[in-house]
């Protein structure tokens, strides 16, 4: 028993401490990943293309290359299909969570040198393999012919060393003591900017630790638990904006266009919240210490972070592959941006997406039969954001059906301060709310 306890608290000081190196030449074909975002592929035997999604328990694992390709094979529930498949080397590590693989394998690593015993199967293999229900059907007559010499894989083809775990909450995270002062953040500067990509890549693996999300509570209280003020401010900012309007940002007529107007208005809306917060606690004689990771994370307030919605996972998970780069940027125009107009735009705390509309249960007595005119119309830095759509009434349910199935119709809509009548003072500002922050504990 003592050797067994003293085994498992040198497995725990290696992970903690660092002391084993993943080494670059390890073969990994027999190491399982998790699909995590759907792919196509290609049947090594007959050349039919097909897609893999993430439903149910789905692992891959890479049996070899070649120029262009890795080869495939999955599991499913813990069992081989049997079946290869070709995937182009650039798709299938974005559908994949690599940062959990990657600590997998130092996992297996750590358990090797700390045990000077050759790594075993963790798992018994079922050897009466059957038919994956999403494979691709051999039945396609095309035969792949003089199919290409495919090569083993060592985990240097597959993994880059990921930013540190730090989860000392008085250390900067690798990347982010640029955020030490926020009125210095530059968006010419391209050193701040890679800085940040940096900053933001080591908070997702500090407070996700494992790689891996399982417990959503816990996730959020490691945003307060593991980051610096500095830090929780980036990361409200950053997540909340990129899960409520990465897809907003792409021009609707051009992909290579992209418009930082809606992020930009998130993050105004958080920042008005916050402001707003503080002046209520202050009416209440309580102390102003809201902050923008409160205001993100108060229950049923953003939806992207509630319990029923998948975008909180997508966003914070490190190996999921979100693109922050839009979101950096905006974040570092923040400072330097004129919203309009003014004074209102700085009393804007409510906005939902256009093809839904907010009941009056939820948004107060009389919003529906008010919302146009308390819609308010804002630029930022002298842009519009997204128009309505031409001949669709966002007010007209039907009208909203259509909107919900083409993204290039999607807009936000912002709106003028709202008490729980739905109605608001000409010159005032009369909206107060009691943030709860039940993750902060």
């Amino acid at each position: 028993m003592l050797k067994s306890v003293t085994c498992i608290l040198l497995i725990f000081s290696n992970l903690v401490y660092g002391h084993v190196n993943l080494d670059r030449t390890d073969e990994v074909s027999e190491l399982r990943i998790e699909v995590i975002k759907s792919f196509d592929v290609i049947n090594a035997r007959t050349g039919a293309r097909g897609k893999i999604s993430p439903r149910g328990d789905v692992k891959v694992r890479v049996v070899g290359k070649n120029k262009w390709a890795y080869r495939i094979r999955i599991e499913r529930n813990g069992i081989d299909s049997g079946k290869e498949y070709l995937v182009d080397k650039k798709w299938l590590k974005k559908a994949l969570n690599m940062q959990a693989a990657y600590n997998a394998l130092m996992l297996q690593r750590t358990i090797q040198d700390a045990t000077n015993s050759p790594t075993g199967e963790c798992n018994d293999q079922n050897e009466d393999q059957i038919a994956d229900q999403q494979d691709i059907p051999d039945s396609n007559p095309d035969e792949v012919e003089n199919e290409p010499r495919f090569e083993v894989v060592v985990a240097e083809d597959l993994f880059e060393d990921p930013e540190p775990i730090v989860t000392n909450n008085k250390q900067w995270k690798p990347g982010c003591s640029v955020l030490g002062d926020r009125k210095t953040l530059d968006p010419s500067n391209a050193d701040q900017y890679q800085s940040l990509k940096k900053c933001i890549r080591s908070i997702q693996n500090s407070v996700t630790r494992n790689g891996t999300i399982s417990d959503r509570g816990r996730i959020f209280r490691n945003l307060y638990k593991y980051l610096r003020p500095e830090e929780q401010h980036f990361a409200a900012m950053i997540f909340t904006a990129y899960g409520e309007s990465a897809i907003l940002v792409q021009d609707k007529s051009n992909p290579e266009v992209n418009h930082l107007e809606e992020p930009l208005m998130v993050m105004k809306v958080i920042n008005n919240r916050v402001r707003n917060a503080n002046k209520d606690r202050a009416r209440r004689g309580q102390g102003q210490n809201m902050n923008a990771l409160d205001i993100a994370l108060d229950p049923w307030q953003f939806s992207m972070y509630n319990a029923n919605e998948p975008g909180w996972k997508r966003t914070i998970q490190p190996g999921y592959g979100a693109n922050f780069n839009n979101m950096i940027k905006a974040y570092m125009k923040f400072n330097h941006s004129k919203f309009q107009p003014d004074p209102q735009i700085n009393h804007v705390y409510h906005y939902h997406a256009n093809y839904m509309l907010p009941s009056d249960s939820a948004w107060g007595r009389g919003f529906r039969a008010n919302h146009k005119r308390l819609e308010l119309a804002v630029t930022v830095d002298g842009k519009s954001l997204r128009e309505a759509p031409a001949g669709l009434d966002e007010g007209n349910a039907s009208d909203r059906n259509k909107i919900a199935r083409n993204w290039r119709l999607w807009r936000h809509r912002f709106y003028l301060p709202i008490d729980t009548k739905g109605q608001v003072k000409a010159n005032g500002d009369n909206w107060y709310w009691t943030v709860r922050r039940p993750f902060r504990s």
